[in-house]
């Protein structure tokens, strides 16, 4: 589902994880120029894990890690602290 949802928002499908294992090449949704709350790009980026035990286990705590209004470090699949999420609308850089 995570990939899924990276595909919908970046336009770019992520490449697998075993293929990620060596270099990590998937950017986060922030970096290809598109505003989206820390907290959600966290939340996809751990959908997104390289490790299996590292992933968001279901579509509920994924669904729960979107729409949440905790700093990412409150969620069970964090792995860093950092500010909390605001608006969960996105766009693109430029689009006003």
């Amino acid at each position: 589902m995570a990939a899924t949802l990276y595909r919908a928002i970046t336009g770019i499908s992520p490449s697998e994880a075993l293929d990620r294992a060596e270099q990590d090449d998937l950017k986060p949704p922030s970096a290809l120029g598109l505003r989206w709350p820390l907290m959600a790009e966290q939340t996809l980026l751990a959908g997104l894990a390289i490790k299996a035990d590292a992933r968001i286990p279901d579509i509920a705590t994924l669904q729960q890690g979107l729409q949440s209004r905790q700093t990412p470090a409150q969620l069970p699949f964090a792995t860093s602290a950092a500010a909390p999420a605001v608006s969960f609308g996105y766009s693109r850089i430029g689009d006003g």
